[in-house]
């Protein structure tokens, strides 16, 4: 026993400073077991971002072309293809993988089928021949892990900005019987509608729901007056016509025709529930509507197109309470043709567009369509809406081959360029058009060559907008057209890549 505090605690202190220095040995060598147990090399063969080298020899903003990296399927390619013709034989590129990746190598063939190996980890500023497949091959920091790749760099093989027109299957309009005299062709929801004035007289009212089968529904038509079937207007809100002596009449489904009372002079295009046109006062001109009272009546002013204007365009904003009727070209009440193009915004017309075709035309056809257009600075491609202007004749009174295209609603025009010029033979005089949106598919197995890599029992699907020409004449005066002639943008054609 202890025979005081003094001598208790000179023994007690001694003791906790040893079991003190024991627990702290036993923790750090704790520490360094579990450090040494964390530790392992990393086993990622993940490619997270590929992309060519800026060389402005070959194209500009080649640096900004965006390359998809399917991993799952070890696919590395760009879903827009580079222009027709772009040199793709020495690109610089830029690879990126998980820190400490052991090796990244490159396998590419020429045209003689000669293999070359570069090792990117060694050598980032090589060439790649692209001409062909190229295989990328990445091993993980772990030295055992390794992931190849496919790497194609895609350029399109045709032009996509060329429009392609070809004569369809049948190569006749859907009469009764031959030689037609007229025709007006318009679309209802999606039902394509022909009325054909026939060779003896009478009138054929064809309809079709598959614009590409021509596969027709034909009736014979009889009409309680004598249409002026260029002045056929039709909207959501029913079809309109004048009689050959300018009555109005309206109707929902081309059979039945009910008179309005009115007398008019021109049909300008259906707007809102009803249709807007223009009618004679005295010896001057004044916008008016049917049902009356829908807008206010305007006198015409003197430069506005009162013959010759573009069927309408009606353009739908998130930014308007009432949309904006849009009208081209045509010719003033002096009979100048004019190159501006009108507006409607439910109160007043105007002219809307800041810059016009470099060709003033008359009887031209304003028909909706959409390309596509870089995204911002890169190749990332989006949908454009663009409204054409085709046809029609010229102030010398020949006929227009140029196609002029607004992206901006009719404010601006470009020229197509030879690219989109109507080839000669095709009908743009008196013409009408029909935009129908083709929905194209192909097997991904029939196309498993062109990606390198298998897609059993998938499918492609896209959306192919074709432009149908109905009638017409190639040049003023001439025998109306028997032919129906279709078009299209080439780029809608290629198969997309996915």
């Amino acid at each position: 026993m202890f025979s005081n505090m003094t001598e208790i605690r000179s023994h007690i202190l001694p003791l906790l400073t040893l079991l003190m220095l024991i627990g702290s040995a036993m923790s750090c060598n704790s520490k360094k077991e579990e450090e040494t147990e964390v530790y392992s090399p990393s086993s990622s063969t993940a490619v997270t971002a590929f992309k060519l080298k800026a060389n402005s020899e070959i194209m500009a903003r080649l640096d900004s072309v965006f390359f998809s990296i399917d991993l799952d399927r070890g696919l590395i390619f760009n879903a827009d293809s580079l222009p027709k013709g772009t040199s793709v034989n020495a690109l610089g590129i830029t690879v990126s993988t998980p820190s400490g990746t052991s090796a990244v190598t490159l396998t590419y063939s020429d045209e003689q089928g000669v293999e070359t190996v570069v090792n990117y980890l060694n050598n980032s500023t090589a060439k790649i021949d692209f001409r062909k497949p190229v295989r990328l091959s990445v091993t993980a920091q772990d030295g055992i892990t390794t992931r190849e790749y496919i790497v194609k760099v895609n350029v399109h093989q045709s032009d996509p900005d060329l429009f392609a027109w070809s004569e369809t299957s049948v190569a006749a309009l859907p009469s009764r019987m031959g030689n037609p005299r007229a025709q007006k062709s318009f679309r209802l929801d999606d039902t394509i509608f022909d009325i054909i004035e026939e060779s003896d007289g009478s009138y054929t009212l064809a309809e079709t729901s598959d614009l590409p089968s021509f596969s027709w529904q034909k009736r014979s038509l009889t009409l309680p007056f004598t249409p002026n079937l260029a002045s056929l207007q039709a909207g959501e809100e029913g079809i309109f016509i004048l009689s050959d002596s300018g009555e109005l009449y309206t109707s929902a489904n081309a059979v039945n025709w009910q008179a309005t009372g009115l007398r008019w002079e021109s049909i300008i295009g259906p707007y809102m529930n009803g249709v807007l046109g223009i009618r004679m006062e005295g010896e001057g001109r004044v916008h008016t509507c049917w049902p009356e009272g829908m807008v206010d009546e305007l006198p015409v002013s003197q430069n506005f197109p009162v013959s010759g204007a573009s069927g309408p365009g009606l353009i739908k904003s998130q930014w308007s309470q009432l949309p904006t009727l849009i009208i081209a070209g045509g010719k003033s009440a002096s009979g100048e043709i004019t190159p501006e193009v009108w507006g409607f915004d439910g109160s007043s017309w105007s002219v809307i567009s800041a810059n016009t075709p470099t060709e003033a035309v008359s009887g031209a056809m304003l028909i909706p369509y959409w390309t596509t257009k870089p995204s911002g600075s890169g190749w990332q491609q989006t949908d454009q809406n663009i409204w054409l202007l085709v046809g029609g004749t010229l102030a010398d009174g020949s006929p227009n081959s140029r196609i002029w295209y607004s992206p901006d609603n009719g404010v601006n025009w470009r020229d197509g360029g030879d690219n989109m010029s109507l080839p000669a033979g095709i009908p743009g005089i008196g013409t009408d058009a029909v935009v129908w949106i083709k929905r194209l598919s192909v097997s991904a197995t029939a196309w498993q060559s062109r990606l390198n890599t298998s897609l059993e029992g998938s499918t492609i699907l896209w959306d192919c907008p074709e432009i149908y020409f109905f009638g017409g004449t190639e040049t003023p005066g001439a025998p109306l057209s028997d032919t129906v002639w279709r078009g299209v943008l080439t780029r809608f054609t290629f198969v997309p890549l996915i």
